[in-house]
């Protein structure tokens, strides 16, 4: 089987109802594969052909996960598809707060989760390593096809962001893992390309940038100085590594998200 898609979107915004857009139309436009798949199935197989027809290659996308990090930014997506929650046998380990919405849309079944809330001090278990936690686990528990990783972030003015955009993430990468030793530094701002998506942002005529995490809110005067420098690193590296990417230098850097 071949690995699931994964669409990372980031949005400088105040509310989750901006990134309800977004994912939303994501969902829209797999469900709408989905559908093109099985009617090529269809026809494929009364031409006497095989019916076994794919989006990614094997198969149509039926299972979709979406990753959200916190939950006023995840219950505008549990209301727009009806999701209901989890409250019965989890398929999560013992003793976790991660929280699943499921239901069905169209012909996918969905699967939102969340980290859910710190047992000690009550507040959305945000940061990267509850987000790598609960993916990794809800990829081995619900084998999905395409994976949706939505959220808020802060925007940089000077590189065209503004409050309410909606972005398309074309590159991610960490801003606060420094290892200041030659390859590891490398290996600590751990850049990767996205999944593109040409017709998520055409339809919907979203912007392309590239998206840093890390576990800090704050914004020092270091810290600004540090991305700059990463990004002239990225650059670089980015080059040597996908020399025939078309989106690398058309996406500024817009976005951070913890």
């Amino acid at each position: 089987m071949a690995p699931p898609v994964e669409i990372s979107g980031a949005a400088a915004v105040e509310e989750g109802a901006v990134v309800e857009e977004a994912a939303a139309a994501a969902v829209e436009e797999a469900a709408a594969a989905a559908a093109a798949a099985e009617e090529v199935a269809a026809t494929a197989a009364d031409k006497g052909g095989g019916g076994d027809v794919a989006v990614r290659g094997d198969r149509p996308i039926s299972t979709v996960l979406i990753v959200i990090a916190m939950q006023t930014e995840a219950l505008p997506l549990v209301n727009k598809f009806q999701l209901t929650e989890d409250t019965g046998q989890s398929l999560f380990p013992k003793g976790v707060p991660w929280v699943r919405y499921h239901g069905k849309y169209k012909d996918l079944y969905i699967n939102l989760v969340w980290p859910g809330k710190d047992s000690v001090l009550g507040v959305d278990s945000v940061g990267t390593v509850s987000a790598s936690l609960v993916t990794y686990a809800s990829v081995q528990a619900f084998k999905p096809d395409l994976i949706i990783n939505a959220g808020t972030a802060g925007g940089f003015k000077a590189k065209g962001a503004c409050v309410g955009d909606v972005y398309i993430a074309s590159d991610v990468a960490f801003h606060d893992r420094r290892i200041p030793i030659p390859v590891f530094d490398l290996y600590g701002i751990g850049a990767r390309p996205t999944f593109s998506t040409p017709n998520l942002l055409k339809e919907l005529n979203l912007k392309l940038g590239k998206l840093s995490t890390g576990d800090s809110l704050d914004m020092s005067h270091k810290m600004r100085q540090r991305f700059r420098q990463m990004m002239l690193l990225l650059r670089t590296w980015r080059e040597q590594q996908w020399p025939t990417s078309p989106t690398y230098s058309q996406s500024p850097q817009s976005s951070s998200k913890p």
